[in-house]
């Protein structure tokens, strides 16, 4: 076959589109496991499988430096909170604070300074109820120390729930940023997403820093079954220009739902998209998220319109309503 010229190159890759082998026959165990590239002839052959594999080998160097940054600030905010939430959860709780003030002030004719609890009918339920005293303060004191722990307790519940939904917020951005470094598939993808995240001031800026090229990275593109076009935001500075300054108002407007994950546009150009589209379209949202190797992924979708960010959200962090939700496979092939 090889002197009569008879071959069939080609390179196997994985999902992920990394070069694994590559021959100039084909490899049943390969072809069985893995997605084939054709090619019309061996160097071709061998000049993508050799390139491709170094660039993946440097795309996975350099996404594992940021996938570290971005595990190392995810732990601090998961241990920031679940210590906000215990203390919420002791502050909400701080309503005997109240009570104890008002049952001590009732019952000062009967109490005598230098006790260490007092024994007082509780008239919210009528039961006996002790209250422990400080013994350096009067009566009177203590009653006034327990007021001042129930404000205090009620300013720290307004304080730690809007800490809690801050850092909610930023849990919600570096997920997403982890998903979009997951998923990077070149290093051009790889460089933006340090620059995001430099200028948002979890990385320190390099003196000698990355230069965007001047042909900007654009949105990944698709046509669906009925011609409809759509597009994929690579990173979250670019789900903001796509969902918010590109697409139409009337255009559909996709996300997995409670899923990191990138922003998917589905323009008709005024028409109705179909319903294969509209599948395509969530397939696709499904594809370009944290759930890529998962499977009946939920994805909402609803019209551009409808999608807004909040003022001072971090970037691509957005709000929607008049959503639909549909259950799909993650799916890159249309």
């Amino acid at each position: 076959s090889i002197l009569s010229g008879s071959v069939k190159p080609a390179v196997y890759v994985d999902k992920d589109g990394v070069p694994a082998d590559f021959h100039i026959f084909p490899l049943s165990d390969a072809e069985s496991l893995l997605d084939k590239i054709v090619f019309d002839n061996p160097s071709s052959a061998a000049e993508y499988y050799f390139s491709h594999k170094a660039s993946s080998n440097r795309i996975r160097q350099k996404s594992a430096d940021l996938m570290r940054v971005l595990s190392a600030s995810l732990d601090k905010l998961y241990l920031k909170k679940q210590r906000l939430s215990e203390d919420l959860f002791a502050a909400e709780n701080a309503e005997s604070f109240r009570v104890y003030g008002e049952l001590l002030t009732a019952n000062l004719h009967k109490l005598s300074p230098g006790k260490t609890v007092a024994r007082v009918l509780n008239y919210y339920d009528n039961t006996e109820v002790d209250i422990p005293l400080d013994p350096r303060f009067s009566p009177s004191e203590n009653a006034q120390r327990y007021f001042k722990k129930y404000s205090k307790a009620k300013t720290a519940v307004r304080e730690k729930k809007i800490q809690l939904e801050e850092t909610n917020h930023s849990i919600d951005y570096l997920e997403s940023v982890l998903a979009y470094v997951e998923n990077a598939g070149t290093l051009e993808e790889i460089e933006e997403i340090r620059q995001e995240l430099a200028e948002g001031g979890y990385l320190r800026k390099r003196k000698n820093g990355y230069r965007a090229s001047k042909s900007k990275l654009q949105p990944y593109a698709f046509t669906a079954g009925d011609g409809s076009r759509i597009l994929v935001g690579r990173n979250n500075k670019e789900n903001d220009l796509l969902t918010l300054k590109t697409a139409n108002k009337k255009d559909l407007w996709f996300h997995t739902k409670d899923i990191p994950g990138s922003h998917v546009i589905l323009s008709s150009e005024g028409g109705t998209p179909s319903d294969e589209a509209i599948r395509q379209a969530a397939s696709l949202a499904a594809y370009y998220s944290k759930a890529r190797h998962s499977t009946n992924v939920p994805v909402d979708y609803t019209q551009v319109r409808y999608v807004k960010k909040p003022s001072g959200a971090k970037p691509g962090m957005v709000i929607y309503t008049n959503q639909k939700t549909l259950y799909v496979d993650p799916k890159k092939e249309l």
